[in-house]
């Protein structure tokens, strides 16, 4: 027989939901945002409240699933306070900016309504991504070529790479990098 506490931690990510829920179908948006077309946030909520009650049922079949609830119970509750917490400050009391923090169904119905924009948008900047990418390989590819064969391009253009070199490249790339059993680490002088 599963303590209280047990089920109580699995019930989380539900009491979250309903929290999250409660809190929009009772407390009325501020006048100061503008009607949204749609109650995208609402079915949205329902959506996540259905998957969260779904599992806590699930997990009195599966043991693997009753154990992942119990460790990630809390986080899903406290995701829900935090939706909540936000949905208050912008949607109901409106003490931000409304041009700047718009409610959650105005921003889903942008979503929702505007699909077609947003491809494109989406698709513009890719072909700006891939643009410089290509003429940014270009240019060091030639500037390479250039350096290696040429002595005078190669005494111009030095100070500058050893100035650039500095700045190491993967760098920018830092945040994704992952511990890997492949990468040696260096020696402790301990």
């Amino acid at each position: 027989m599963p303590s209280a506490k047990n089920i109580l931690y699995r019930a989380f990510p539900a009491l979250g939901a309903v929290l999250a829920l409660a809190v929009q179908l009772l407390i009325a948006d501020s006048p100061l945002h503008p009607q949204p077309t749609g109650h995208y946030y609402n079915i949205f909520l329902y959506a996540v409240l259905a998957v969260a009650v779904l599992f806590f049922a699930l997990s009195f079949a599966s043991g693997k699933i009753k154990e992942g609830l119990f460790r990630k119970g809390p986080f899903f509750f406290g995701t829900g306070v935090l939706i909540t917490l936000i949905n208050i400050v912008t949607a109901k009391l409106a003490l931000l900016p409304v041009i700047f923090f718009p409610s959650f169904d105005n921003v889903l119905s942008v979503f929702v309504e505007q699909t077609q924009l947003l491809l494109k948008c989406v698709g513009f900047s890719f072909r700006l991504l891939g643009l410089g990418v290509f003429f940014g390989v270009t240019a060091g590819f030639i500037t390479g070529v250039f350096l290696g064969f040429s002595k005078n391009v190669h005494y111009w253009l030095n100070p500058y790479i050893k100035l650039i070199g500095r700045f190491r490249p993967r760098l920018g790339f830092r945040s994704f990098l992952r511990p890997s059993p492949l990468r040696s680490e260096p020696a402790s002088s301990s």
